[in-house]
Protein backbone atom coordinates (compact mmCIF):
# COMPACT_ATOMS: atom_id res chain seq x y z
CA UNK A 1 0.00 0.00 0.00
CA UNK A 2 1.57 3.30 -1.10
CA UNK A 3 1.57 6.43 1.03
CA UNK A 4 -1.34 8.17 -0.72
CA UNK A 5 -3.55 5.08 -0.41
CA UNK A 6 -2.57 4.75 3.24
CA UNK A 7 -3.53 8.39 3.88
CA UNK A 8 -6.88 7.89 2.13
CA UNK A 9 -7.45 4.75 4.20
CA UNK A 10 -6.66 6.56 7.47
CA UNK A 11 -8.89 9.52 6.58
CA UNK A 12 -11.73 7.17 5.61
CA UNK A 13 -11.35 5.27 8.87
CA UNK A 14 -11.41 8.49 10.91
CA UNK A 15 -14.54 9.68 9.07
CA UNK A 16 -16.17 6.31 9.72
CA UNK A 17 -15.39 6.57 13.45
CA UNK A 18 -16.79 10.13 13.58
CA UNK A 19 -20.01 9.08 11.81
CA UNK A 20 -20.43 6.13 14.18
CA UNK A 21 -19.90 8.41 17.17
CA UNK A 22 -22.56 10.86 15.92
CA UNK A 23 -25.05 8.05 15.33
CA UNK A 24 -24.49 6.49 18.75
CA UNK A 25 -24.50 9.80 20.60
CA UNK A 26 -27.48 11.41 18.84
CA UNK A 27 -29.74 8.47 18.14
CA UNK A 28 -28.93 5.79 20.69
CA UNK A 29 -27.62 7.62 23.75
CA UNK A 30 -29.64 10.79 23.26
CA UNK A 31 -32.76 9.91 21.29
CA UNK A 32 -35.37 12.55 20.53
CA UNK A 33 -37.62 12.46 23.57
CA UNK A 34 -40.66 14.28 22.26
CA UNK A 35 -42.49 15.58 19.22
CA UNK A 36 -45.30 18.01 18.42
CA UNK A 37 -48.84 16.62 18.33
CA UNK A 38 -50.41 16.93 14.89
CA UNK A 39 -53.93 17.48 16.25
CA UNK A 40 -55.31 19.50 19.16
CA UNK A 41 -56.00 17.35 22.21
CA UNK A 42 -58.97 18.41 24.27
CA UNK A 43 -60.69 17.27 27.43
CA UNK A 44 -63.78 15.11 27.13
CA UNK A 45 -66.41 14.96 29.87
CA UNK A 46 -65.79 11.20 30.11
CA UNK A 47 -62.03 11.54 30.66
CA UNK A 48 -60.72 10.35 34.00
CA UNK A 49 -59.25 13.37 35.76
CA UNK A 50 -56.94 13.18 38.75
CA UNK A 51 -56.50 16.47 40.56
CA UNK A 52 -58.40 19.73 40.39
CA UNK A 53 -60.53 19.99 37.25
CA UNK A 54 -59.72 23.72 37.14
CA UNK A 55 -55.94 23.36 37.45
CA UNK A 56 -53.99 25.81 35.33
CA UNK A 57 -52.16 23.11 33.38
CA UNK A 58 -52.95 19.57 32.29
CA UNK A 59 -51.04 16.43 31.44
CA UNK A 60 -52.87 14.10 29.05
CA UNK A 61 -52.14 10.39 29.28
CA UNK A 62 -53.15 7.61 26.90
CA UNK A 63 -53.24 4.53 29.08
CA UNK A 64 -54.24 0.88 29.18
CA UNK A 65 -54.62 -1.19 32.33
CA UNK A 66 -53.13 -4.13 30.43
CA UNK A 67 -49.93 -2.14 29.93
CA UNK A 68 -47.33 -3.00 32.58
CA UNK A 69 -45.55 0.34 32.11
CA UNK A 70 -48.84 2.20 32.68
CA UNK A 71 -49.43 0.27 35.88
CA UNK A 72 -45.87 0.99 37.00
CA UNK A 73 -46.49 4.69 36.37
CA UNK A 74 -49.48 4.64 38.71
CA UNK A 75 -47.61 2.60 41.32
CA UNK A 76 -44.26 4.39 41.27
CA UNK A 77 -44.62 7.87 39.74
CA UNK A 78 -48.21 8.92 40.36
CA UNK A 79 -48.01 9.12 44.21
CA UNK A 80 -45.19 11.69 44.04
CA UNK A 81 -46.88 13.52 41.16
CA UNK A 82 -50.03 13.71 43.27
CA UNK A 83 -48.21 15.04 46.34
CA UNK A 84 -46.08 17.60 44.53
CA UNK A 85 -48.36 18.85 41.77
CA UNK A 86 -51.93 17.54 41.73
CA UNK A 87 -52.78 18.14 45.39
CA UNK A 88 -51.23 21.61 45.19
CA UNK A 89 -53.44 22.57 42.25
CA UNK A 90 -50.53 23.07 39.87
CA UNK A 91 -51.60 20.36 37.44
CA UNK A 92 -54.20 17.75 36.74
CA UNK A 93 -53.71 14.40 35.02
CA UNK A 94 -56.29 13.63 32.33
CA UNK A 95 -56.35 9.94 31.49
CA UNK A 96 -57.75 8.76 28.16
CA UNK A 97 -58.24 5.01 28.47
CA UNK A 98 -57.76 2.89 25.36
CA UNK A 99 -58.16 -0.78 24.47
CA UNK A 100 -56.08 -1.50 21.34
CA UNK A 101 -56.93 -5.21 21.29
CA UNK A 102 -60.72 -4.66 21.25
CA UNK A 103 -60.92 -7.14 24.11
CA UNK A 104 -64.64 -7.38 24.96
CA UNK A 105 -64.06 -8.07 28.66
CA UNK A 106 -61.63 -5.18 29.00
CA UNK A 107 -63.87 -2.83 27.02
CA UNK A 108 -66.69 -3.67 29.41
CA UNK A 109 -64.39 -3.06 32.38
CA UNK A 110 -63.32 0.30 30.96
CA UNK A 111 -66.92 1.29 30.35
CA UNK A 112 -67.69 0.48 33.98
CA UNK A 113 -64.58 2.39 35.09
CA UNK A 114 -65.62 5.52 33.16
CA UNK A 115 -69.15 5.29 34.57
CA UNK A 116 -67.91 4.81 38.13
CA UNK A 117 -65.58 7.78 37.73
CA UNK A 118 -68.52 9.93 36.61
CA UNK A 119 -71.05 8.82 39.18
CA UNK A 120 -69.35 6.88 41.98
CA UNK A 121 -66.16 6.23 43.94
CA UNK A 122 -63.47 5.49 41.37
CA UNK A 123 -60.27 5.30 43.42
CA UNK A 124 -60.71 1.75 44.73
CA UNK A 125 -61.68 0.37 41.32
CA UNK A 126 -58.66 2.10 39.80
CA UNK A 127 -56.36 0.61 42.45
CA UNK A 128 -57.80 -2.84 41.78
CA UNK A 129 -57.17 -2.61 38.03
CA UNK A 130 -53.66 -1.25 38.58
CA UNK A 131 -52.90 -4.05 41.02
CA UNK A 132 -54.09 -6.85 38.71
CA UNK A 133 -55.92 -6.13 35.47
CA UNK A 134 -56.66 -9.84 34.96
CA UNK A 135 -59.35 -9.53 37.61
CA UNK A 136 -61.66 -8.32 34.80
CA UNK A 137 -61.83 -11.91 33.53
CA UNK A 138 -63.18 -13.29 36.82
CA UNK A 139 -66.64 -13.84 38.21
CA UNK A 140 -65.70 -11.70 41.19
CA UNK A 141 -65.25 -8.70 38.91
CA UNK A 142 -68.59 -9.38 37.25
CA UNK A 143 -70.19 -9.42 40.69
CA UNK A 144 -68.41 -6.19 41.60
CA UNK A 145 -69.75 -4.48 38.48
CA UNK A 146 -73.25 -5.71 39.30
CA UNK A 147 -72.89 -4.26 42.79
CA UNK A 148 -71.92 -0.88 41.33
CA UNK A 149 -75.01 -0.90 39.13
CA UNK A 150 -77.38 -2.09 41.85
CA UNK A 151 -76.20 0.62 44.23
CA UNK A 152 -76.15 3.50 41.76
CA UNK A 153 -78.84 3.95 39.10
CA UNK A 154 -76.75 6.44 37.11
CA UNK A 155 -73.90 3.92 36.81
CA UNK A 156 -76.40 1.22 35.83
CA UNK A 157 -77.97 3.40 33.13
CA UNK A 158 -74.59 4.43 31.74
CA UNK A 159 -73.30 0.84 31.54
CA UNK A 160 -76.50 -0.80 30.29
CA UNK A 161 -76.95 1.79 27.55
CA UNK A 162 -73.31 1.37 26.44
CA UNK A 163 -72.86 5.10 26.84
CA UNK A 164 -69.07 4.96 26.95
CA UNK A 165 -68.20 2.64 24.05
CA UNK A 166 -68.18 5.52 21.55
CA UNK A 167 -65.99 7.53 23.90
CA UNK A 168 -63.49 4.67 24.20
CA UNK A 169 -63.53 4.19 20.43
CA UNK A 170 -62.88 7.91 19.95
CA UNK A 171 -59.91 7.72 22.33
CA UNK A 172 -58.35 4.95 20.28
CA UNK A 173 -59.04 6.77 17.00
CA UNK A 174 -57.37 9.87 18.41
CA UNK A 175 -54.45 7.72 19.54
CA UNK A 176 -53.98 6.31 16.03
CA UNK A 177 -54.52 9.71 14.38
CA UNK A 178 -51.55 10.92 16.40
CA UNK A 179 -49.61 7.94 14.96
CA UNK A 180 -48.96 6.60 18.44
CA UNK A 181 -48.31 2.92 19.02
CA UNK A 182 -47.48 2.39 22.67
CA UNK A 183 -48.61 3.28 26.15
CA UNK A 184 -48.16 5.18 28.29
CA UNK A 185 -47.97 8.27 26.10
CA UNK A 186 -48.15 11.73 27.66
CA UNK A 187 -48.94 15.11 26.15
CA UNK A 188 -47.91 18.39 27.74
CA UNK A 189 -48.43 21.64 25.87
CA UNK A 190 -49.17 19.54 22.77
CA UNK A 191 -45.73 17.93 23.08
CA UNK A 192 -45.77 14.12 22.91
CA UNK A 193 -43.65 12.14 25.37
CA UNK A 194 -43.63 8.42 24.77
CA UNK A 195 -43.04 5.64 27.26
CA UNK A 196 -42.47 5.19 30.96
CA UNK A 197 -40.37 7.76 32.80
CA UNK A 198 -39.23 7.52 36.40
CA UNK A 199 -40.33 10.35 38.68
CA UNK A 200 -37.13 12.38 38.30
CA UNK A 201 -37.35 12.25 34.50
CA UNK A 202 -41.05 13.06 34.60
CA UNK A 203 -40.52 16.00 36.93
CA UNK A 204 -37.80 17.42 34.68
CA UNK A 205 -40.22 17.34 31.74
CA UNK A 206 -42.93 19.04 33.81
CA UNK A 207 -40.58 21.77 34.99
CA UNK A 208 -39.38 22.37 31.46
CA UNK A 209 -42.85 22.44 29.90
CA UNK A 210 -44.69 24.46 32.54
CA UNK A 211 -41.78 26.53 33.91
CA UNK A 212 -42.48 25.89 37.61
Amino acid sequence: MNISNRIIYIISFILFVIICYIIVNKIILNPKTHSQASIKIQTNESDIIFGNHDAANSIYMYSSYKCGFCRNFFKEVFPKLKDNYLDKGKLNLIVKLIEPDKDIDMLYALQVAVSVHKYGQFDKLHELLVHNYKVVYTNDFTSLCEDFMQNNTEIAKSVLENNNYEYLKANYNEFTDLKLSGTPTFLMNQQIYKGYKNYEEFENIIENEFKY
